[in-house]
């Protein structure tokens, strides 16, 4: 029974990142009629009235959006430049693709931000339309230290947030107020070129303020949210000094804040939303039905401490095994989101997928007919190269005979080492998309 309801939750996986895979996303927003080029449902641009189409961008997806904007534009493309995640690269023709450290920021993102923004100047025009190709990872790969900030202080800061247990939105907050490129800045760079951004989102909600820490469009978080989170997770020690140095700066009003959705630099600005983590749980829920099963879609939603969700996922599939309550068996329950991890040591090595496995591999050790994972949609978790893993009822005993304790593994933060011994990793390789994580139970 497990062989199958594996075979059949590696269909439902792949069936919603289908969904969301750029190539397939973009034919159906982007259409070229002669010199038209219609864009989502309602904006139509002709592109004879510019004298450049320049095509830039960042995150794990941008290459793979560069080569659907290519096969759609071709000869309008004047040049671009996209930044990507190592190992993330494809063969364009028009649009160089650079690649850099992720989810730490390096020196290669740091120059190819530089060649990026030298691109954008260049070309920068009333008579130039950019299309600007944003996807997670963005944050990292789209760097630019702000005044009296160097690189190895951005690498600090992004390593202590990443520890600390604090979600995306608050992360970023911080991220675009020591940047000179995010929250609104590159937009302000770009203007008066009219810019175009294609976006596949990888944050809760799809707000446009925190996918990428907001490059292209206004910011409305303040310099007393940055410090009401350095407070709220008790960073001011661990934070570098020219970090903290900054943020006291701008709490006094020395240093002006990022520029607000009303500033005038964004009137020739629009933003599409080309993907979401909601699309993918529906394309799996929709292969989940044809598969037999009765599809719940949870939450695409789902944040906090991961050990905890994974408290509440198991919870629900133990209702629907003993119950069939909220929906009957067999069943697919599918969430998505994205979990936090509070690093306290020791750490060994994982992810929040993996963590959150193996919360629910606890939870439901000596179920039958239980299977579960969690997965990220971009083909990794955390610095493994593993996108998650998969647990069920049996998870628990196989692993004590091998004389491995899923507790002694969950509080170590040591998931990765745990499922690889058990071979429950799942490892795709790059996907070339990102909207978070994927969670699916399965209850037969």
């Amino acid at each position: 029974m497990l062989k199958k309801m594996k075979k059949d939750l590696e269909e439902i996986f792949w069936a919603g990142l289908t969904e969301v895979l750029p190539e397939k996303k973009i034919p159906k927003f982007l259409r070229l009629q002669e010199n038209i080029l219609f864009i989502g449902p309602d904006l139509q641009l002709d592109l004879e009235d510019y004298e450049y189409v320049v095509v830039l961008g960042a995150g794990k997806a941008s290459a793979s959006m560069a080569l659907a904007v290519e096969k759609i534009l071709q000869d309008y493309i004047s040049t671009g430049l996209v930044i990507v995640k190592d190992n993330h690269s494809l063969d364009c023709q028009k649009v160089k693709i650079k690649e850099a450290s992720h989810p730490l920021p390096d020196t290669r993102g740091l120059l190819a931000t530089k060649e990026l923004l030298e691109i954008a100047k260049g070309y920068r025009s009333e008579k130039t339309l950019i299309l600007f190709l944003l996807s997670g990872g963005a944050s990292s790969l789209l760097v630019l230290p702000a005044s009296g900030l160097t690189l190895e202080d951005k690498q600090k800061t992004t390593d202590v947030l990443l520890a600390s247990g604090a979600d995306i939105k608050e992360i970023n907050v911080l991220r675009k107020h020591l940047s000179e490129v995010k929250g609104g800045r590159l937009k302000k760079l770009l203007t008066p070129s009219v810019v175009v951004s294609l976006i596949i989102s990888d944050v809760l909600g799809d707000d446009l303020e925190s996918i990428g820490s907001a490059p292209l469009v206004g910011d409305s978080s303040t310099w007393e949210d940055c410090w009401h989170i350095v407070e709220k997770y008790g960073l001011e020690d661990k934070l570098p000094p020219r970090v903290i140095f900054r943020l006291r700066k701008g709490l006094r009003g020395e240093i002006e804040d990022t520029p607000l959705p009303s500033d005038p630099c964004f009137e020739r600005n629009f933003n599409f939303i080309l993907a979401s983590n909601r699309q993918a749980l529906l394309g799996a829920a929709q292969k989940a039905r044809e598969l037999g099963y009765n599809s719940l879609l949870l939450s695409s939603f789902i944040q906090g401490e991961a050990r905890e969700v994974g408290r509440v996922l198991a919870s629900v599939y133990k209702e629907i095994l003993y119950h069939d309550k909220p929906v009957p068996k067999p069943a697919c329950v599918l969430s998505g989101g994205e979990p936090t991890v509070c690093l306290t040591p020791p750490i060994g090595k994982g992810g929040r997928n993996q963590e959150l496995a193996l919360s629910v591999g606890l939870e439901i050790a000596g179920l039958s007919n239980v299977l579960f994972a969690s997965l990220g949609t971009d083909g990794t978790d955390g610095p493994t190269d593993a996108c998650g893993a998969i647990v069920s009822g049996e998870t628990r005993k196989l692993a004590e005979e091998k004389g491995l304790f899923l507790r002694k593994y969950l509080n170590l933060h040591d998931s990765y080492n745990l499922f690889k011994q058990l071979e429950a990793l799942v490892i795709t390789g790059p996907t070339y998309t990102n909207v978070m994580d994927m969670h699916i139970g399965l209850i037969k």
